[in-house]
């Protein structure tokens, strides 16, 4: 059933962990309220390196998403812009919507001060949805076994996906996986149990 909610699905690759820290990769999805899949419109953009502070960046995390393989302005193709000029479109995609994502609240900080920074006013709703956590409660409340720790790799392939199967630590290849991971969960014809029903009759969630 379609959601009646407007749904974005966030993600940024991010030059540390810390405070301050700033993305380089980002991408939304933007599925419109009663809307399914076919309505999504996709965004991606890579942030100019003049926007970036490297020199207080951690390595590790740049390792983590890439950086120099992928961003543009190393050799890789790509849409570039400056961090004001690309927040301004983050901004409209993310505008009245539900963020999703993995730990979505980390790429809204992040996200945040930039754009009040540069008079742009965040106006998302106010409460992100982590779509592991709703994998795990999908799980306990199906009597499915669930991973421990329930790491979200683990989670995912336990409802017949494989994260390996995306492009993993790039802005738009997580938003797609988790889009993925939200339609399989939410489109599934499981029901919670009732009474003696046998567990082993219910259906299995479809595989995206």
């Amino acid at each position: 059933m379609p959601d009646p909610r407007v749904l974005a699905w966030l993600d940024c690759e991010t030059t540390s962990t810390r405070p301050g820290r700033r993305p380089w990769d980002i991408a939304v999805i933007r599925r419109p309220a009663d809307a399914d899949p076919d309505g999504d419109t996709s965004y991606q953009v890579f942030i100019d390196r003049r926007d970036l502070d490297l020199a207080d960046a951690d390595l590790k995390a740049l390792e983590i998403g890439r950086f120099y393989e992928r961003h543009p302005e190393f050799g890789a193709g790509g849409n570039v812009m400056r961090l004001a000029d690309a927040l301004h479109t983050i901004e409209g995609m993310l505008r009245g919507a539900v963020v999703l994502g993995s730990n979505p609240s980390f790429d809204t900080e992040t996200l945040d001060p930039f754009m009040r920074g540069h008079a742009i006013l965040p106006s998302w709703y106010y409460h992100p949805v982590d779509i592991p956590s709703m994998v795990e409660g999908w799980l306990r409340g199906a009597r499915r076994p669930v991973p421990q720790p329930p790491k979200t790799d683990p989670l995912i392939r336990a409802i017949g996906i494989d994260p390996d199967s995306y492009p993993r630590h790039t802005a738009l290849g997580d938003c797609q996986l988790f889009r993925a991971v939200y339609d399989t969960i939410t489109n599934s014809q499981q029901h919670l149990p009732k009474g003696d029903q046998d567990v082993r009759d219910w259906p299995e969630p479809a595989v995206r």
